[in-house]
């Protein structure tokens, strides 16, 4: 190259700012493309936020599953401040839903019932109807991972051994065979071999609030809302309230009106409907017999004082019952 040449090209040029022009758009058009590939729906945040707050494990589906847990409440939200917390502001009361939701929609059952019932709780009495969309949420959640393998906080991871029974299984974790059947899909109970696995709740403790004055029966776990069911009391308030314990569930029972005859069950004089839970009372409550939650073919009888005293609900609710709650279930019947 001549100097001359040199001279040419270090002279300044016509267009001095053309080199900056270009650096700054090709700084804008990285910007560009790096706020759009790092940005995230509103939805998909909202999922992200429902995963991070409650046990990390649950995000993927797999978490550990120890056997021995107990079942208890884990969530650990930000929208729950603290164990008896007052009443939730709004806000925070939206926000648990809205995450739940989206839990709910991308299939974390347990996350989303979390969610669920840290809004139902901090809700309170202040929107009858809110609360029954919630309970309807939580009720679907709750069944959703007690009746399938899904895993969850307090479920055993139990491989057969040899000589295992599924009665005996059911009796040590104190978990009904027709619970562990269900949520293992299977169809008998004598076909189990050694080296299966099983996952089921560990000591699940259920406790039953029925309510004359609504006709409505409260199932808890732990002390919290599981699920609520329409059923029918006492005509003439003949319920008998106080505090019992289930006993010995029967499956298509007979039924023994007064001193005669049993009614054997499909006898269309049979009212006992598909399940007979009976009740023992407990503490000061007068003993009382013949008394028990069972289904009914009557179901336009429900949400009403219509029976003889009994706790009657649909067949398919009582099945569902009898099947989730170990024998000697606490059960607190209130006015």
């Amino acid at each position: 190259m001549q100097i001359h040449d040199l001279n040419d090209y270090y002279k300044a040029k016509s267009k001095p700012w053309l080199p900056m022009l270009l650096i700054v758009v090709v700084i804008a058009v990285i910007v560009i493309v790096v706020m759009h590939f790092t940005s995230k729906s509103e939805e998909e945040k909202l999922e992200g936020a429902a995963a991070d707050k409650a046990v990390e494990s649950q995000a993927s589906d797999k978490p550990e599953v120890k056997e021995g847990l107990t079942i208890k409440d884990y969530a650990d939200t930000a929208v729950v401040k603290e164990e008896g917390a007052a009443t939730l502001s709004s806000d925070e009361i939206e926000s648990a839903i809205t995450q739940g939701n989206a839990a709910l929609k991308a299939g974390k059952f347990e996350v989303a019932r979390n969610f669920f019932l840290s809004a139902y709780e901090g809700l309170g009495t202040t929107d009858p109807q809110k609360s029954k969309d919630l309970e309807d949420k939580i009720g679907r959640c709750s069944i959703e991972l007690f009746t399938t393998p899904r895993p969850m906080t307090g479920k055993v991871d139990y491989i057969i051994n040899s000589g295992d029974s599924l009665s005996g299984i059911a009796s040590k974790y104190n978990c009904p065979v027709d619970l562990i059947m269900k949520s293992n899909n299977l169809k008998n109970a004598n076909a189990i071999r050694p080296g299966d696995r099983l996952i089921f709740p560990d000591h699940p403790k259920f406790s039953i609030r029925v309510s004359k004055s609504e006709n409505t029966l409260t199932l808890m776990l732990d002390g919290r809302f599981f699920k609520k069911y329409i059923v029918g009391t006492g005509q003439y308030n003949k319920t008998p309230a106080g505090t019992f314990k289930t006993g010995f569930r029967q499956k298509n029972p007979a039924w023994y009106p007064g001193n005669g005859p049993g009614i054997p069950f499909g006898d269309p004089k049979n009212i006992l409907g598909t399940r007979w839970i009976p009740l023992e009372a407990t503490g000061d409550t007068i003993r009382v017999d013949g008394y028990g939650i069972h289904g009914t073919w009557e179901e336009k009888t429900l949400g009403t004082q219509s029976s003889a005293g009994c706790v009657r609900m649909r067949n398919a609710d009582v099945e569902e019952l009898s099947m989730l709650i170990p024998r000697n279930t606490e059960v607190e019947i209130v006015e």
